[in-house]
């Protein structure tokens, strides 16, 4: 357990914290506050790519989490590089990890990310930089069973004219 305390403008809240709540406040604070300590939580932009030496092993990771679908292989992705030490992740990275898995390259990176965004599995902490939420590791490590399936799926429009 974690303890945070939050004062100020009146405000004074000290509580007990699960780690990982602990962790991703951190992050937070570090990529969105007013002091960003870059040593510490660098810019995906900033990090360099070691997809290919790693390749191997995340196309085993997504395998055995059953990813199938794009926005599953975007959750997948952020899970995995962060527990490689890398917990924000940009399009750019997802679509070299992407092609690897599918053997083509990625054609709707956009509208995969919307997905999982919408989904709650990732969430958007600066231009083009996105982290793992709570959510996508639960998913993730559930290997995205059908109850999460139905929820990313597109909504039929109906014609309701006669």
């Amino acid at each position: 357990m974690s303890k945070i305390s939050i004062s100020g403008n009146g405000l004074n809240i000290e509580r007990e914290i699960s780690d990982e709540l602990a962790k991703e406040i951190a992050i937070m604070v570090l990529t969105r506050g007013e002091i960003v300590k870059k040593e510490i939580v660098k810019p995906a932009h900033t990090i360099k790519s070691t997809a290919k030496e790693v390749m191997p092993e995340f196309v085993d990771f997504a395998k055995a989490h059953n990813a199938q679908r794009a926005c599953e292989l975007v959750a997948c992705v952020a899970v995995y590089l962060e527990q490689q030490g890398s917990p924000v992740f940009s399009k750019t990275q997802y679509r070299e990890y992407f092609k690897e898995v599918r053997h083509k390259p990625s054609t709707n990176a956009p509208s995969d990310f919307q997905w999982a965004l919408d989904a709650n599995w990732i969430s958007r902490i600066a231009d083009d930089e996105y982290k793992i939420t709570a959510i996508g590791k639960k998913v993730v490590s559930e290997k995205f069973p059908n109850t999460v399936k139905g929820s990313t799926r597109r909504k039929k429009t109906t014609n309701l004219e006669g």
